[in-house]
């Protein structure tokens, strides 16, 4: 029967009225969002960013054109020279990745965001040996500090480890993080010591790596890493009295090729990695070269090989552990209820006998698949995640479930596999007695591989390149905080030559650990990278500023110390670096006498710098000569000249590894200022001289301005400051400069098919952009 719009009843007409508009404002929306979508990928296809080619404008109206002259080098000029040759590694990373197809798949949508780029589609049976390794990953600063760390969860999981490990001597454990180990032996009952130590002994517990942290591969200084090295070796071999054999590093983004040498020289034997692009592991998982001799491009014997076994899957945590199937991997995590297969939640149960079979078969297999990737029939299984074994109920419900699988595993003939608890050494020793790979000069079953893991990506275009550049401060102070605690270590054992060792110099050597304990904190790589919560990179600022004001009492002590008998009133400056305090000297201290420190081992001719309070000032070396100087305004970074201070800066001449003395002195003749010269600067008064501070200021209009040495001419152009061309008047060549400043936009999170840059992150939304005005 026909039902008229009239005799509808009111209620379904407003509801079909309801369902209409929504419709066609869904629709609309989505339009819309399609057009600029279209754009985006347009955008895309655009070139925005030629520097050199017709597209860039300088927007200054006064730039004018500069050709470089070209010249052919000849037989008389000085030529620089190295060998190259093959240093035959089976696997060129440079080669690899020039060849490798990165395709991700498209529209993908998991549970975790992420498509599973490794698949074991067919395996055949095989004997196995299988190390289960229960391991609990400690970052030193995260999403919390480190001290809200160890109290909720570190110092929880190393009771635990002498608890539980001395109640059960089947079970193993590996401890990586020296620098919160450190602090629990510290805080721990000698019981715990001595259950510790027992520990270590049977080979129940191992501690891997070595250093304070894990550190950061790409962003930080070899001397930073070793440093924080030594520190931890050291500390391990006179607590424990033993030697670190295999390195632990999971969660780096990316890895460098300097690092397992440095390793090596320091006495280890073998390496696990993690974070490696996904296209990588996936030509890897084809080659089965996830474990391979690293060899350094300039070794072409092998003689600096070290054995490296990289973890074939996303992650470390547990569903990526045991298998390439995550949605079978976590059913083996007995702690956490967080296990799913696409969409659908897959519950975690305990281990009864009416499970049993299911789950051990379950596990078997994935094993299987994972054996498939490598070369022999050892099987390494991490157990663990981020903070976990924190509690007496999780190690009870993670150890007594998987003892009960690996024990029906262990009876059943048909699987020919036997499973246990080890350690980290306990698998490189079972793969090494498995397949002796022979010397290291030859391809044996391991492939050699040379090259780097740089940079990281875990799915798409997503490359982890955004951290280079997140928070640039602590980048900069942990360059400048290296190079301040070296400058204390040199001139405390210098100190040492002169003074005995007394109260004093065992307060300034814990300075000089506790400063080292920074820095090796620094390091780690959720702190250089930027990529912790604000309040924790705020916790690190605090600790690197009271380790610059350690440092600095290490300075003046140890100079004080040197220079005993020397009466006069002094402040010291070390001219190898911005490091430590400016030093401010005001007019009421004068005559003082400045102590420049040169910490390296050649002589420097510098120029040294200090704030003072007045211009009326002159500089005279140990000779009373006269040296050159400059005083200049302070600028503020909004472009102001500051009130009542100035730089002093003053020609110094210091021998390597040695103090040298210039005196400041009120000056009783007229000193003459720098004239400072603003240009393109509007004035009322066009034509005359104003001053600011008692600086000149002298408005200009030309287009370039220069400065010059013996050596060459610099031309920058007024317009914008910036470098224009450099003349050398020794060969009558001019050679242009065109500087440009870039920057790139993030994308958007309403794209769908775009994520957007991040700490973490770079992924810009299309090509850069060119600053065309930024003064």
């Amino acid at each position: 029967m026909r039902i008229t719009w009239l005799r509808f009843h009111r209620k379904w007409r407003r509801l079909a009225v309801l369902v209409v508009a929504v419709y066609l404002v869904v629709n609309g929306l989505l339009f819309s969002k399609l057009i600029g979508w279209v754009d985006d990928l347009s955008s895309l296809m655009e070139k925005r960013y030629d520097p050199f080619g017709s597209i860039h404008r300088n927007p200054c109206p006064m730039q004018r054109n500069l050709y470089a002259s070209e010249r052919i080098l000849t037989g008389s000029d000085a030529v620089c020279q190295t060998a190259w040759s093959d240093n035959d590694a089976d696997i060129q990373m440079e080669s690899v990745l020039d060849e490798l197809s990165v395709g991700y798949p498209n529209l993908v949508l998991t549970v975790y965001g992420w498509a599973d780029t490794i698949r074991v589609e067919a395996w055949s049976p095989a004997p196995l040996t299988v190390i289960v390794m229960p391991h609990s990953h400690q970052d030193p600063g995260w999403l919390s500090t480190m001290d809200a760390y160890y109290t909720q969860f570190t110092k929880g999981t190393l009771d635990n480890i002498a608890e539980q490990l001395s109640a059960n001597p089947s079970w193993t454990f590996i401890w990586n993080e020296i620098v919160f180990l450190q602090r629990w032996w510290t805080d721990a009952s000698n019981e715990q010591r001595i259950k510790f130590k027992k520990l270590l002994v049977s080979g129940q517990l191992e501690l891997v790596s070595g250093g304070l942290v894990m550190p950061d591969e790409s962003l930080t200084h070899f001397n930073a890493i070793l440093d924080q090295l030594v520190e931890g070796h050291q500390w391990v071999k006179q607590t424990f009295n033993i030697t670190i054999e295999n390195n632990w590093a999971i969660d780096p983004f990316g890895h460098s090729a300097t690092v397992p040498y440095l390793l090596r020289e320091a006495g280890l034997k073998n390496m696990v990695i993690q974070r490696t692009h996904f296209a990588v592991k996936r030509e890897f998982a084809k080659r089965r070269s996830f474990e391979f001799y690293w060899r350094q491009s300039w070794d072409f014997e092998g003689k600096h090989d070290m054995f490296c076994h990289m973890l074939p899957f996303l992650l470390y945590n547990i569903p990526h552990s045991c298998g390439p199937d995550r949605h079978v991997c976590c059913q083996f995590d007995f702690h956490h209820q967080h296990c799913y297969h696409g969409k659908s939640h897959i519950p975690v149960v305990s281990v009864t006998e009416n499970n049993l079979a299911e789950l051990a078969e379950s596990l078997w297999e994935q094993l299987q698949k994972k054996a498939s990737l490598y070369r022999h029939g050892v099987v390494l299984l991490p157990h663990g995640d981020d903070f976990r074994y924190a509690t007496k109920p999780e190690w009870e419900a993670q150890m007594f479930n998987l003892q009960k699988i690996m024990d029906y595993i262990n009876r059943n003939d048909r699987m020919q596999t036997k499973i246990t608890f080890g350690t980290l050494n306990d698998y490189f020793k079972a793969v090494k007695s498995e397949k002796a790979p022979g010397p290291p000069s030859s391809k044996g079953p391991f492939a050699v591989l040379s090259g780097d893991f740089l940079p990281y990506s875990d799915r798409s275009d997503q490359y982890w390149t955004g951290f280079y550049t997140s928070r640039p401060w602590i980048k900069e102070a942990v360059s400048r905080l290296q190079d301040y605690l070296r400058s204390a270590e040199i001139l405390f054992t210098l100190s040492l030559s002169v003074t005995k060792i007394n109260t004093s110099m065992a307060s300034l050597y814990r300075k000089l650990e506790s400063s080292r304990r920074t820095l090796a904190v620094s390091l780690h790589y959720d702190a250089i990278t930027g990529t912790s919560k604000a309040n924790v990179m705020q916790d690190n600022k605090l600790s690197i500023q009271q380790a610059f004001g350690e440092l600095n009492n290490v300075h003046e002590t140890c100079i004080k110390g040197i220079l005993k008998n020397y009466d006069h009133k002094y402040q010291t400056i070390n001219i190898t670096g911005d490091s430590g305090p400016q030093l401010l000297i005001l007019r009421q201290d004068l005559p003082i006498r400045l102590l420049i420190w040169n910490s390296i081992g050649t002589k420097r001719d510098v120029v040294a710098r200090v704030l003072t309070d007045t211009r009326d000032v002159h500089v005279t070396d140990v000779y009373e000569r006269r040296v050159t100087q400059q005083v200049d305004p302070e600028w503020t970074e909004d472009g102001h000249v500051t009130d009542g201070t100035f730089w002093l800066s003053f020609q110094a001449e210091v021998p390597g590894f040695s103090v040298a003395g210039y005196l400041v002195d009120i000056s009783t003749d007229d000193v003459h200022a720098s004239v400072v010269t603003l240009y393109n600067v509007t004035s009322s008064k066009q034509g005359t001289h104003k001053t600011i501070n008692s600086f000149y200021i002298q408005p200009r209009v030309t287009d370039y301005f220069n400065i010059s040495n013996d050596i060459l001419t610099a031309s920058f152009s007024s317009c914008d400051g910036l470098l224009s061309s450099v003349y050398y008047p020794a060969i009558g060549a001019t050679f242009t400069a065109d500087l440009s400043f870039i920057t790139y936009s993030t994308g958007h999170h309403t794209h769908p098919f775009r994520d957007k840059s991040g700490a973490y992150i770079f992924l810009p939304d299309g090509s850069a952009r060119v600053i065309l005005y930024f003064l």
